[in-house]
């Protein structure tokens, strides 16, 4: 048996609405506001400043972070999903290194989302109904359209 020919050279597998590394990174808590609201995806400002929701309320606002879902929800819906409950508990983070779904995207690449929505995308400038959200891909996306974003 020889020397190791081969280290880690891509990025492992992530799952949407997870930290991808245990950097320091600013998130507050907030209570979830409808049922829109998926970890890995943006927040937005919900209607009281102690809230936040799913999609925004004008085309051109400007999301508060991503959520994060770090505790045991109960599966209210029965089904596989990143769903968050209405009334629960959700960290948004506003900075750090965090897996969303992308579809394809390349290091570098702007992280856009629609506000109206939700709808994450990536390219070098926002389109039509998207606004950059200032996080940017820090590494390609793997098989299932996840990428790790940082800010």
């Amino acid at each position: 048996m020889g020397f190791q020919k081969q280290v880690y050279i891509t990025q492992a597998q992530g799952r949407a609405g997870t930290l991808a590394r245990n950097t320091p990174a600013k998130h507050l808590p907030f209570v979830v506001e409808g049922n829109a609201l998926y970890a890995g995806a943006f927040a937005f400002a919900g209607t009281t400043a102690d809230q936040v929701k799913g999609v925004g309320a004008a085309a051109d606002e400007l999301p508060l972070g991503i959520a994060i879902f770090a505790r045991y929800q109960a599966n209210a819906s029965l089904t596989n999903t990143l769903l968050i409950n209405e009334g629960e508990e959700v960290a948004v983070y506003e900075n750090g290194h965090i897996f969303v779904e992308t579809g394809s995207a390349s290091k570098g690449d702007k992280v856009l989302v629609n506000p109206l929505t939700a709808e994450i995308s990536v390219g070098a400038s926002a389109g039509e109904g998207e606004v950059d959200t200032g996080w940017v891909v820090y590494a390609d996306s793997d098989v299932n359209g996840v990428a790790e974003i940082c800010k």
